[in-house]
């Protein structure tokens, strides 16, 4: 399962520090740069699944203000008492945590730092982590990047235990959390903006739906109730996503023999009607308070 859960560091560390420009030059517009996917390898098969920090970076993009009351609260922890509610609600803060870091909001993420570490210990993957790094955390709370690295750190250290201890199912979780609370908040951000570009990442999470589906679904029927109904719901928010139309437009691939890159110049563009919009944003909404309540 390798990688699996430093999708979402990877994500942090590449948008962040290209965000870090000096004064003297232009910040370059990146409302129209493409979301690109994370790929996972799971059971030999490689899934495309994007990470939820793109979300954020979407939105900052677009000048969209940041709403500290979309976020799960990290006092919510408390709450989660079985492995499926601790392993998903990581994902759930982790993209809570990229959404702080790209707006800058880093006395708030210190409290999100710690419920990541205390449901690492709940889950028992804590012990695989070198703890001299949150001391570390600590003493860099006011400085960006260093906080980007560390984290990246601790899911690096998470990543290779469950990988080393078969504990597969976990990262899965995670990712799906991740994901979940991804799409919430463009729905979210969709409800208060109405902004069609936001309309149109929520349109591209058809094919991902699809992918976490994937990854959960050789977990059904193990005997964990829960994890059999999150899976439920995602597959019956894929069938309103079957009403979402994408669009495939061939640009011929362009070639650089030199570097020995080829471009793909193709692009699929997601139309999604008012109707299935709503219907999306009220079944993630009810999925992401399960899941967080």
């Amino acid at each position: 399962m390798r990688k699996i859960i430093f999708l979402f560091i990877i994500s942090i560390i590449v948008i962040s520090c290209n965000e870090e420009v000096d004064n003297n030059t232009n910040k370059p517009d990146t409302s129209n740069t493409p979301i690109i996917p994370g790929l996972v390898k799971v059971r030999n098969k490689v899934f495309s699944v994007p990470s939820p920090i793109q979300a954020s970076i979407l939105v900052k993009d677009l000048n969209i203000p940041f709403y500290k009351d979309f976020l799960n609260s990290p006092d919510n922890y408390v709450k989660y008492l079985t492995t499926f509610k601790q392993s998903v609600n990581i994902g759930v803060y982790g993209a809570n945590l990229g959404n702080l870091f790209i707006y800058d909001q880093l006395s708030e993420s210190a409290h999100y730092f710690t419920v990541i570490k205390k449901l690492a210990e709940q889950v028992g993957v804590l012990n695989s982590l070198n703890h001299s790094i949150f001391d570390r955390i600590e003493n860099n709370s006011n400085n960006k990047d260093s906080l980007i690295f560390l984290m990246s750190d601790i899911f690096k250290d998470i990543d290779s235990y469950l990988l080393e201890n078969d504990q597969e199912q976990i990262g899965v979780l995670i990712i799906a959390g991740g994901w979940i609370e991804g799409l919430y908040l463009l729905t979210k951000i969709s409800a208060v903006s109405d902004n069609p570009e936001v309309n149109l990442r929520i349109g591209e999470q058809k094919s991902p739906l699809n992918n976490i589906i994937d990854l959960l679904q050789p977990y059904y029927n193990s005997g964990n109730t829960d994890l059999d109904y999150l899976i439920e719901k995602l597959v019956d928010l894929s069938i309103v996503f079957e009403g979402v139309e994408d669009v495939y437009t061939y640009e011929a691939p362009e070639t650089d023999p030199q570097n020995k890159i080829t471009i793909i110049n193709s692009v699929t563009t997601y139309n999604i009607s008012a109707d299935d919009l709503m219907l999306i944003s009220e079944k993630i909404e009810s999925l992401r308070t399960w899941i967080i309540e």
